[in-house]
């Protein structure tokens, strides 16, 4: 039994052109196994237990139905039909694949359907005796699991990662299902403090989505502020260097957070802290959190898809990485850069793959780029925080940035280091009054680019 099956939306027609050809390298390299490969998809894990049910001489004795007839295998019609050995039938359908001259598309009519019946049977089974699956919430009422999983279970504890991201509608998705008068507990867990369910329906203009407001909060948070569940607070961090973590837990945890005793070694190599210091002309005492004022920025903003970029923030955190790799080819840490709109993520991938082709370096081995949204659950060495704002006289100027929870995100997903690019200006305008208590009194690691 493996440790979970994760369950997707794989198709029978991505199994047939794809997955039976898994079963020849799973013959010749047990190894695969190990290292997880029916681990991500429900296809392989079927050929897989074929595989595993054909060396052990296991059988999984049923019928081939006719689909003209409406045929349940639960029936007493299908006691009277031929049984053949699923697990057998599935082999033969790979060898008849490799072996013979005819494509799969160019099989009979009733052999596609014997192949297709075959490998339901054998998810049908699988699913009935799993003891753990990882699904989204959508797929998790799908018809497979509503129907098999559990089925010969005594009991079924449901656990929702990141369960503050999913709307209300979503959590619930379990109740979709044949056995779920054996749920005998629901897990949520998540930050409630970081990302909310996304919505394009706005609450604020009449006549557009009465419900957008219940949307946008999950059940998690729901229960939480209400205080009708319990709540089990996991307040150390192993995650991240103290210094990294003292904003976050001060502004948004309030302090609460602990540093697990393993933190103070998650440190930038000597080698990655020497080119940060020269780059920000910084002190020797140099903190793992920096800020880069952006003088001479320009946001611009996207006429149709009201997207942004600051082409200048590109500009200068691509000098920074290119003294960097310059110091050390193969990098000391790992990057991600960090952006909050599309169009500026576009700007950096355009920007990663032209450094690529100028070093000769690999793209696979160069820094990444990721959209804040998707960073919740990952992170990396060190951080580059493009926050594309170049100027602040109203919230509406903020964008994306107005947002605590997504900002929490973005300052938590730094393990050993982060520099910031923005513009000083930012904390002028209407806001002022608001921001500049929080503005930091050191202006160590800050430098200016005219």
């Amino acid at each position: 039994m493996l440790p979970y099956l994760k369950v997707d939306n794989a198709t029978k027609a991505v199994a047939d052109a794809m997955m039976l050809p898994i079963l020849d390298q799973l013959k010749t390299e047990r190894r695969t196994k190990t290292l997880g490969l029916a681990e991500h998809s429900m296809s392989a894990r079927i050929l897989e237990q074929a595989l595993d049910a054909n060396g052990l001489g296991k059988q999984l004795a049923m019928p081939y139905v006719d689909p003209k007839q409406a045929i349940n295998l639960v029936s007493v019609e299908h006691l009277f039909l031929p049984k053949h050995d699923m697990y057998e039938e599935l082999m033969n359908f790979h060898d008849k694949l490799h072996q013979g001259d005819k494509p799969f598309n160019k099989w009979e009519v009733e052999e596609r359907e014997h192949f297709n019946q075959a490998y339901n049977r054998v998810r049908d089974h699988i699913m009935q005796n799993q003891m753990l699956i990882k699904s989204t919430a959508n797929t998790l009422g799908g018809p497979v699991i509503r129907q098999y999983f559990g089925h010969k279970a005594k009991a079924i504890v449901v656990i929702h990662d990141e369960a503050p991201l999913e709307q209300e509608p979503h959590t619930w998705s379990f109740l979709k299902r044949a056995n779920v008068e054996k749920v005998q507990e629901v897990v949520l867990a998540g930050d409630t403090l970081q990302n909310i369910p996304l919505i394009k329906s706005p609450h604020n203009l009449p006549r557009l989505n009465e419900f957008a407001r219940q949307l946008s909060r999950s059940l998690m948070v729901r229960l939480v502020n209400g205080k009708m569940i319990i709540v089990f607070t996991l307040s150390t961090q192993f995650s991240m260097n103290p210094e990294l973590f003292a904003m976050p837990n001060q502004m948004t945890y309030g302090g609460r957070g602990k540093d697990g005793a393993n933190t103070k070694t998650l440190t930038l190599t000597k080698g990655f802290s020497t080119v940060l210091r020269q780059f920000l002309n910084a002190p020797r005492n140099q903190p793992n959190i920096s800020i880069v004022n952006v003088f001479n920025g320009q946001q611009e903003v996207h006429g149709v898809r009201k997207s942004r970029r600051n082409r200048t923030h590109v500009m200068v955190g691509m000098d920074f990485i290119r003294r960097l790799y310059a110091a050390s080819p193969g990098g000391d840490n790992r990057i991600t850069v960090i952006v909050l709109y599309k169009w500026q993520e576009t700007e950096w991938l355009e920007a990663k793959l032209r450094f690529s082709q100028d070093s000769d370096i690999p793209v696979d081995d160069l820094f990444s780029v990721s959209i804040a949204h998707s960073m919740q659950g990952l992170q990396n060495d060190f951080i580059i925080n493009d926050t594309v704002i170049s100027y602040c006289n109203s919230m509406g100027d903020l964008g994306l940035a107005q947002g605590e929870g997504l900002q929490n995100v973005i300052f938590t997903r730094a393990q050993r280091g982060m520099m910031t690019l923005y513009h000083h200006e930012v904390t002028t305008g209407e806001l002022a009054n608001n921001w500049k208590p929080k503005k930091d009194k050191s202006r160590r690691g800050v430098m200016e680019v005219r």
